[in-house]
């Protein structure tokens, strides 16, 4: 059994919301100017028993295998293609796993997700915790027939893990100036993941906490943020290169439609992946880890209140003046009452030192994380 979370089944109807795109994508194939397909993949989250898929068909702009560069007008070029991506809806998507094969059709931004149910729960070998999928592409609007294949990640933590991890990217895991236009401006403009910085100590902490006390516990961790599914690779390549455990990247579409626009809802979205992840896993408690500038104390509580008894802890980065501080550290204070435990701080030793004070992460990685906080040429830092 599957539910289609992105997409449509075959032969079914597509109403209004990608008209502009159709009839954009319908001259261009007229004139000859459709490029070949592109089958992107996004780390999904699943459990034994039931398992998500999701991706993007866009055509390959030779945006996503760009080379690092460090001029600024071939920068902005390419993320001018980035952020007009021209999808690829209607194309039809094989997902092959076991003796299940399941067709999905993208929709009209080029996305799928699905729903599996699988009959027989999955196990993974010992300390691994990726499912791999293999994804192919069976046909496309305006488009001959051809080979064309992916995989697709799922992460299904092991019984080992105690708890899970839930973190925000943006001036959480690397430095973008979300509070500063201008600041976070250059760091979108430059389209590549060598461009981008890491906060130091962020790596070896959060290496900790997946490895947790016993060392290879597992546990996972999600990464959440409100910026828009055209980042995807970038920031997944950021996690590689800065040696920070991979985990499914939840990030927002973009686009017509409730929820979509530009400005719609931070605080809507992330609350809602937030949320997804927590029912997902019912039997682990979650520690939540954001900074001041994008509401997150804010989130994170009222994801408290919903779900009462799953929240373990909150830690948060300090990347504002002293007005919010005082108004974030209000938010928290009332935690305190749920038995969540919280820091607030301008770097990560403080919920590093009471990460090992409650029993989650070894206290010999303790110095790790300080040589990494106070070295930022430090390997893996």
């Amino acid at each position: 059994m599957h539910r289609i979370v992105l997409g449509h089944v075959p032969g079914a109807a597509r109403g209004l919301p990608g008209l502009w795109d159709r009839l954009h994508r319908r001259v261009r194939e007229q004139l000859g100017w459709v490029g070949t397909p592109l089958i992107l993949t996004y780390r999904k989250f699943g459990t034994p028993e039931l398992i998500r898929i999701g991706g993007r068909v866009v055509e390959d702009r030779g945006v996503v295998s760009a080379a690092h560069t460090a001029s600024t007008a071939a920068n902005f070029w390419l993320t001018l293609k980035r952020y007009a991506a021209y999808e690829v809806p209607g194309a039809r998507i094989r997902i092959h796993f076991g003796a299940k094969t399941e067709i999905v059709v993208t929709d009209a931004k080029g996305f799928f997700e699905v729903e599996i149910e699988l009959s027989k729960p999955v196990r993974l070998p010992a300390g691994e915790s990726w499912l791999a999928v293999k994804v192919g592409l069976v046909d496309a609007p305006g488009e001959a027939a051809r080979p064309l294949q992916a995989e697709a990640s799922v992460l299904i933590p092991p019984a080992s893990a105690r708890f899970g991890v839930i973190s925000d990217v943006d001036d959480t895991i690397v430095m973008t100036g979300a509070t500063n236009f201008l600041k976070h401006w250059r760091t979108v403009v430059a389209n590549s993941a060598e461009a981008r910085v890491p906060f130091r100590g962020l790596a070896p902490f959060y290496r900790a906490l997946q490895a947790g006390a016993g060392g290879a516990e597992g546990n996972p961790i999600f990464y959440v943020s409100s910026s828009p599914w055209n980042l995807y690779d970038l920031f997944e390549r950021f996690l590689v290169l800065h040696q920070i455990p991979l985990g499914p990247i939840l990030l927002r579409h973009v686009g017509i439609g409730p929820g979509r626009w530009p400005g719609g809802s931070h605080r809507k979205n992330k609350l809602t992946q937030i949320e997804r992840i927590l029912t997902t896993y019912l039997d682990l408690p979650f520690i939540l880890v954001g900074d001041s500038g994008q509401h997150d104390p804010e989130i994170y509580s009222a994801a408290a209140r919903l779900q009462p008894g799953r929240i373990a802890a909150m830690y948060i980065r300090d990347v504002t003046g002293d007005d919010r501080d005082l108004a974030a550290r209000g938010v928290l204070e009332p935690m305190r009452a749920q038995n969540i435990r919280w820091t607030y701080g301008p770097d990560l030793i403080e919920a590093a030192e009471d990460s090992a004070a409650a029993g989650w992460i070894d206290s010999a990685a303790l110095g790790e994380i300080r040589a990494a906080v106070a070295d930022p040429e430090r390997l893996g830092a």
